[in-house]
């Protein structure tokens, strides 16, 4: 696609996420130069399936609600600046470049490996937290509160996978209509991109129980993801501080993307 068509859609996805407020202003430029860039490199495909990845996250979000957090102890990113778009999308962006630099098609199935995982997450913790069981933390099968990164339900893992596997199809059924792979290759290719996008969310909450940071507060003693709890500061039991969530999303994308290339780039 010419950078002007690939603007386009780019544009429509921008003026979603202003009319959301979901980004900072610069937030949103960057993130138009991104979608450009994978726009151009990957075509339609690539924006499909980026678009997927936004849409049914908010879907998710719609459907879950206030659940998705019921005891409120994620830490609010509020309106969402660069930092957070390269967290989130760099790896995905990165790899798209690779692809546009070498010409190497492959390319274009990890990156859909690397938005599988994200859709992947995302649905599992906005969803996960509805289930009736309490969620069993990755790194120490401990029963830990709702919300808390680490935290995974057998609902959360459904979801997860159901997330992964449609970026898996988007994939698949663009690889049969623009015919760059037989059917058999395809589909391989697709479970690939599954596995691999359902492996890297696992990924993505085991550094969550482990690296990110966590806090407990003196005032009520609830473990919490905040720096302030009842009007007082937190104390630090767990993780490293400079790691958040959306360090974890850039650490568990890098991850992703090794292995998938590892798989699918011949």
């Amino acid at each position: 696609m010419t950078i002007i068509t690939s603007a386009i859609p780019g544009t429509v996805l921008a003026l979603a996420a202003f009319s959301k407020k979901a980004l900072t202003t610069p937030g949103i430029i960057l993130a138009w130069f991104l979608c450009l860039l994978i726009t151009v490199s990957g075509g339609i495909p690539a924006f499909v399936i980026l678009a997927e990845t936004f849409v049914f996250t908010v879907l998710a979000d719609r459907i879950a609600g206030a659940c998705s957090d019921p005891y409120g102890v994620r830490k609010r990113a509020g309106v969402r600046g660069t930092a957070s778009v390269i967290c989130n999308v760099g790896i995905g962006s990165f790899i798209m470049l690779l692809k546009l630099l070498t010409g190497n098609i492959r390319f274009l199935a990890v990156y859909a490996a690397v938005m599988a995982e994200s859709l992947a997450d995302s649905a599992a913790s906005k969803i996960g937290p509805l289930s009736k069981s309490g969620p069993i933390d990755i790194g120490t099968f401990k029963r830990t509160r709702k919300g808390l990164s680490g935290g995974v339900t057998l609902l959360g893992s459904i979801f997860e996978l159901a997330g992964a596997s449609v970026i898996a199809l988007t994939f698949f059924l663009f690889s049969l209509l623009q015919s760059q792979t037989d059917p058999p290759r395809a589909l391989i290719d697709a479970a690939i991109i599954a596995s691999c996008g359902f492996a890297g969310a696992m990924f993505d909450s085991l550094l969550g129980s482990l690296l990110q940071v966590k806090f407990r507060c003196p005032q009520c003693g609830a473990i919490t993801e905040k720096e302030m709890h009842c009007g007082k500061e937190t104390v630090r039991i767990s993780g490293i501080r400079s790691i958040n969530n959306d360090c974890v999303n850039l650490l568990s994308s890098a991850f992703t993307a090794l292995i998938s290339a590892a798989l699918l780039i011949q």
